[in-house]
């Protein structure tokens, strides 16, 4: 009887077992509506829905992450505004609006002569790093003069909420990190770029931005 039993044993340890079905992602009505449409790539319009590669393989387009929200926005008849980015114009307002009051009522004439040089020399080196970023990685997928606006709109508020943030009295470690995560987030945000390539850009920015400053005042002192 024991050896009748570990035989039916041995059988059954040998028995194939039943694969187990995944469970399936329940996806809302809504969404599983929308994804039923359409993807087109934003330059020649092929459907890019299952789409594994981030290259077109129609056009040869690459899907950056402004490419594809581009792409969305086809997708929901969301028309582009060309190349005029209005919310990166009133950004840049309300940031250098913001910045020449508070530094034109600390510091006067030479503090708006010396935000002035800083800003242009700021905004110069942004866009260069984007574009070097660009040619390297990122890739291109809008007209240079809108990322001129939109390089304007970003380190315009961001200057805004710097100056902002110096007011407060809170440790100037702390007032850095935050203005750099804004610094990110406004790139990212306005130039549709994922987090990590804005942070990126940030940092080299920064960078270089620390080196111009220190050299000038290397040179004043000696």
């Amino acid at each position: 009887m024991s050896g009748s039993q570990s035989g039916d044993s041995g059988l059954y340890e040998l028995a194939p077992e039943e694969p187990v079905r995944p469970a399936e992602r329940w996806v809302p009505p809504q969404q599983a509506k929308e994804d039923a449409k359409p993807l087109p790539c934003p330059q020649c319009r092929y459907d890019l829905r299952g789409l594994r590669s981030d290259i077109c393989p129609e056009c040869g387009l690459k899907l950056t992450y402004g490419a594809r929200r581009r792409a969305q926005d086809l997708r929901e008849g969301r028309k582009s505004s060309g190349w005029f980015d209005r919310k990166a114009v009133v950004m840049a307002f309300i940031g250098l609006a913001v910045s020449a009051t508070i530094l034109g009522l600390r510091f006067g004439s030479v503090g708006l002569m010396v935000f002035g040089i800083d800003f242009v020399f700021t905004v110069v080196v942004g866009w260069l790093v984007f574009f070097v970023c660009s040619i390297v990685w990122i890739g291109f997928d809008q007209p240079l003069r809108t990322t001129v606006l939109q390089t304007i709109g970003a380190f315009g508020f961001f200057t805004g909420v710097a100056v902002l943030l110096n007011l407060i009295p809170i440790p100037g470690l702390i007032t850095s990190i935050i203005a750099f995560a804004v610094l990110a987030g406004v790139l990212s945000d306005l130039l549709e770029l994922d987090f990590q390539d804005a942070a990126i850009i940030a940092l080299l920015v920064t960078v270089v931005r620390i080196g111009f400053w220190a050299t000038v005042l290397f040179a004043m002192v000696s």
